[in-house]
Parts: structure tokens; sequence; C-alpha cells
């Protein structure tokens, strides 16, 4: 009855859904290798096999799937465990028209989350490739701090400082060390 009330309360918030329900330890895993879900519900307490366990394999097997927990009552200490443990969320029975706003943050979240990663995967990429023209270029690059500092110089820099110079160049020495006035004329 309680499955069956939840999915009258995601159809009532307008929330598409295909669910599968299981009341087994091993009927869960199966779901979640066969039917990946994008979202679990989960009742605090079942017959057979209880939501702490079932966010327990969840969380070590599907990190980013967002698990709310369902349930009857809940104190504040259980609230604070069910979080600590890793559940995106809880929700009382007695309060299910919240269902469709707490998964629809849950999705936001990890969609959010997704979209943070492909960003920090484009700039690591973006920044090897500036990197690799920074290191391989047969231009000199010298990077110089506000304060004179050498940050950075790639092979060219360092080859043209031994020729011209007759010293080698590197990073953390000061610029005006090796051009006197540097700041004038940069």
């Amino acid at each position: 009855m309680d499955a069956e009330l939840v999915e009258y309360e995601l159809e009532r918030a307008r929330i598409a859904f295909a669910a599968r329900r299981v009341d087994t330890r091993e009927g869960f895993l199966r779901e979640l290798d066969d039917f990946r879900p994008d979202l679990i519900l989960s009742d605090y307490t079942l017959p057979r096999f209880d939501g702490m366990s079932a966010l327990s394999l969840a969380r070590q097997r599907t990190p980013t799937i967002p698990f709310l927990i369902v349930t009857g009552s809940v104190n504040e200490e259980t609230a604070v465990q069910c979080m600590k443990a890793g559940a995106t969320d809880y929700l009382l029975k007695s309060n299910l028209a919240r269902i469709g706003p707490a998964i629809e943050g849950a999705l936001a979240r990890v969609e959010s989350r997704r979209e943070k990663a492909r960003a920090e995967e484009a700039l690591r990429r973006s920044e090897a490739n500036l990197r690799a023209i920074f290191n391989n270029s047969l231009q000199c690059f010298v990077l110089i701090g506000p304060d004179g500092t050498i940050q950075a110089l790639n092979r060219t820099a360092r080859e043209w400082a031994l020729r011209l110079l007759g010293r080698e160049v590197d990073e953390g020495q000061r610029i005006d060390e090796f051009l006197p006035g540097w700041a004038a004329r940069f």
C-alpha cells in the first residue's frame, strides 16, 4: 500500500517514472544492475530488507544516484543518521506532497554535479593543451609575476638564456637579475 501511495503522489506531482519494487537484498542488487535507476526511493523499514541497508549498498555500487528515504515517522536523530549515511533526502509518509520538489531537487543536483565534472574535464584538457603549446613552442615564453618573479618558462627560453646570458634562468628567480629595468620594458 505504501508503494502505491508513493506512485500516486508521483503521478500527482507529474513526475514521469518507471518503477521497480523490491523487498529483498538480492532483488535490490539485481535491479541496480538491470534497471539502472535515476533515483531510489526506499522505505526506512521493510519486513525483509531495510532502507539503511539499501542505502549502504547503493552508496557502494552507485554513489551518484540520489537516494530518498521514505518513512512513517522519523525523529531528528534518525534523519541525521540517514543523511550522514548518504541519503539525499528523507520524506515523511504523512507529507508525501513534498515528493515532487524533493525528486526534482535531487535530480537537479545530480545534473549540476555532472555539468561541473564536464566543465572541470574541459578545463583540464584545455590546460593540458596550453601546457603542451607553451612547453613545445619554438618561441620563448617567460611568465613573470607582478613582483618580478619568474613563474614559468619554456625550454626555448631556457636555451636562449644559456646562449645569450651564458647562465641558466629558472622558475622562482627574479627577472631583474637578468634584465635590469625589466618593469619599464614590459
